[in-house]
């Protein structure tokens, strides 16, 4: 299975209460039928806790798992306050200095998109502030907007009305606008952060890193994940 530069999901997305096992002589019968030969399917960099995670103890015997590098996430089933407890000094020092840099140029929120109708505006407001930074023209253009086969997917996912109800873009909103974006999927009690984006001129004020303490909080309080 190959990896998607810029999107971390190497992982078999499945419905609610589908199970990979059942899946599983599907996928060789259609390799089979494809005319490729082999015993073998290697998964890289696959997700914690995803459905090619637990293959190996749904199939016993069939499969081996070698954990390299390490899983960055976070539990959000404790308490935002012992979740927060658990920053570094550094990280401490980096959202102190991004708050008080960002609530002087005004009210300082999170906003959420949801539905289709919100998603759509939420999708621009991402893409605006993704061509806006390092990944924009003056950078790598490495944007979405410079890629339109990554911008279609994307698009798919995030903006039209066959978005799955998974999706979730977060934006980190300062007065009237938004200065840094999340896109986000829900499933399985996890929210995974695909990309994120945000408004280079602030990057002092660390934008990004501002907007995912809120998200994390809020994790932590709602059920969206449980």
């Amino acid at each position: 299975v190959p990896m998607c530069t810029g999107l971390d999901l190497a992982d078999c997305l499945l419905a609610e209460g589908e199970r990979l096992s059942d899946w599983w002589p599907r996928v060789w019968a259609a390799l089979g039928r494809a005319g490729v030969p082999g015993g073998v399917l290697r998964f890289p960099r696959v997700p914690y806790g995803g459905p090619i995670s637990s293959l190996g103890s749904a199939l016993p015997g069939h499969g081996i798992v070698r954990a390299q590098g390490h899983s960055c996430h976070f539990d959000c089933r404790a308490t935002a306050q012992e979740l927060t407890a658990r920053y570094s000094t550094r990280l401490r020092k980096i959202l102190r200095k991004g708050e008080k840099g960002l609530s002087g140029l005004g009210d300082v929120r999170l906003r959420t998109a949801r539905s289709i109708a919100d998603l759509g505006d939420a999708f621009r407001e991402f893409e605006r502030l993704e061509a806006s930074g390092w990944k924009g023209q003056g950078g790598t253009a490495s944007a979405l907007q410079f890629s339109p086969r990554l911008r279609a997917f994307h698009a798919d996912l995030f903006s039209t009305a066959g978005s799955p109800r998974h999706a979730e873009i977060n934006l980190l909103v300062v007065g009237e606008r938004a200065v840094a974006a999340q896109l986000c999927m829900i499933s399985g009690g996890v929210r995974s952060l695909l990309k994120i984006a945000f408004e280079q001129s602030l990057e002092k004020a660390s934008p990004g890193s501002v907007l995912l303490d809120l998200v994390l909080r809020r994790s932590c309080e709602d059920d969206t994940c449980r």
